[in-house]
């Protein structure tokens, strides 16, 4: 995808670098999450200046997820695809080969063998992702069960564990705590999780930014309304 950003005077600092997505309020509770994702490069919106939150994650763009948050290489790569659905032509073949040279996949098919670019990636593969990429074995997870949708039989459950033990999630609902494993991973919750692995927080400095470059697009968009409306 591509990224809007804006390079202005901001908070009276120039040459400040700030994402402004106009479908990612300032009042969202994903916002700093969001913002610290496209700030280190890591998801940096689809375009437009949209970050389309709500869409779900694919299996492919999952993978540039996971290259970028854990520095994985995408020098000497196979010259031959491992996929046969993603042929080293297609736009995410090296990150999904880094990927599998790294460990954290072995595709949606062994025989033959898939990786499913295209598909949503579920709450329970992304969280093999995240939890192989931060080098956690699956052999040391907490083995009392967190969330009553999970329990120990659940292929993910190790996986799982080390999520909710490492507060990179709380789940998707309480009483009972739950984690919806099979359901679809949505963009904003993708990076809430990536945001909570190991490497810290947007700060405070440049939310604040991205509050003001807000509220100066805003005042330009009316100020533009106006002079619209006195040309009718």
């Amino acid at each position: 995808g591509q990224t809007i950003q804006a390079f202005s005077a901001v908070g009276g600092v120039a040459g400040v670098k700030v994402f402004v997505f106009t479908d990612v309020s300032a009042s969202d509770p994903a916002l700093a999450a969001i913002l610290s994702m496209a700030d280190k490069n890591i998801m940096i919106g689809v375009g437009n200046g949209l970050f389309l939150p709500n869409d779900v994650l694919t299996r492919g763009q999952a993978a540039v997820t996971a290259v970028r948050r854990f520095n994985l290489s995408l020098d000497d790569l196979p010259t031959v695809a491992t996929f046969q659905d993603v042929p080293t032509t297609h736009y995410y073949w090296k990150f999904i080969e880094s990927i599998y040279r790294a460990g954290l996949t072995t595709g949606c098919s062994g025989t033959p063998k898939l990786f499913c670019p295209d598909a949503p990636i579920t709450r329970a593969q992304y969280a093999v992702f995240l939890t192989r990429g931060m080098g956690l074995d699956p052999a040391s997870a907490p083995q009392t069960p967190y969330f009553s949708d999970v329990p120990a039989t659940n292929i993910y459950f190790p996986f799982i564990q080390h999520l909710y033990q490492k507060g990179i999630t709380a789940g998707c609902g309480i009483n009972p705590l739950r984690y919806c494993p099979d359901d679809n991973t949505l963009r904003w919750q993708a990076a809430m999780m990536l945001d909570k692995t190991p490497g810290g927080t947007l700060s405070q400095t440049s939310l604040q930014n991205y509050a003001q470059m807000a509220n100066v697009l805003e005042s330009a968009r009316l100020l533009l309304e106006e002079l619209l409306n006195k040309l009718k």
